[in-house]
């Protein structure tokens, strides 16, 4: 018998809208798995926000990655989030959405609201 989880595990996603890992980020969404491992919540940073960066100085958060590559993108959301300790990072690219959207043969969105 495996020992539960007794706390919160989270996730800060980074996606690119280029080709590459550096510049300014597209996406930020931090995932937040409960620790009894029964719910995820995700939360969307707008891009454009205007933050204190961990680096020093005010930007848009989009910038953050730029400014100071993938740890300071971390350290500037922790911080937006009062001290959240993000405990993974999984970055991503444009190149790489088009590999799993060949790799699952695409994927349908279906949307209740519209």
């Amino acid at each position: 018998m495996t020992n539960p989880q007794t706390f919160d595990t989270d996730v800060l996603i980074v996606g690119t809208d280029n080709n590459t890992d550096v510049g300014n980020t597209d996406v930020l969404v931090v995932a937040q798995l409960s620790a009894d491992r029964t719910r995820v919540t995700l939360v969307g940073i707008p891009r454009d926000s205007y933050v204190a960066l961990a680096s020093g100085g005010r930007d848009k958060i989009n910038a953050a990655l730029f400014r100071g590559g993938i740890t300071n993108t971390k350290e500037t959301v922790e911080n937006l989030f009062g001290g959240l300790t993000i405990h993974y990072v999984a970055q991503t690219n444009f190149r790489d959405f088009i590999r799993l959207c060949v790799l699952f043969n695409g994927f349908a969105v279906v949307n209740k609201v519209s």
